[in-house]
């Protein structure tokens, strides 16, 4: 038997809060008013959410060279996993961001991987072993030998 689950756009968003550990009715309920106008389409919730994310943080996404899914990782990696959400509420719109900026960039040196520079390489040649060369250049030397002595 199978059974499914059909969630209400408010639920969505409590749960998109949830996995930013967010639990404060009051954020939750500014955040499902504020998202109201994109309930039409999951798409449109889901982009939503995460362009408001990277909305509150503009000036550490604006130096990083990820794309804007790494770099939304990175910031929800960082604000997890060093519990940011105990000291700074991202979604709380009262609440200023330049101390949640100060921490990411405090704790990206840890997490982001360093940048990554092309080179160019430069063709070498390479020698490959054959294994005939040697009795060919036997062969021609004693050729050669036997030729040059008449």
């Amino acid at each position: 038997m199978v059974e499914l689950k059909f969630y209400q756009p408010e639920e969505l968003v409590r749960k998109y809060l949830n996995t930013w550990h967010i639990q404060d009715d009051k954020t939750v309920i500014y955040m499902q008013q504020l998202a109201q106008p994109h309930f039409s389409s999951l798409k449109d919730l889901l982009s939503f959410l995460k362009n408001y994310v990277l909305s509150q943080v503009p000036s550490f996404v604006q130096s990083q060279t990820m794309s804007k899914e790494q770099t939304l990782a990175l910031i929800q990696f960082i604000y997890i996993h060093e519990k940011l959400y105990n000291q700074i509420n991202l979604f709380d719109p009262q609440q200023p961001k330049s101390a949640l900026i100060e921490q990411l960039w405090k704790h990206q040196q840890k997490y982001a991987l360093p940048l990554v520079s092309k080179t160019r390489m430069l063709s070498q040649p390479i020698n490959l072993y054959n294994p005939f060369k040697k009795g060919y250049d036997l062969i021609s030397k004693v050729m050669r030998h036997v030729f040059k002595q008449k």
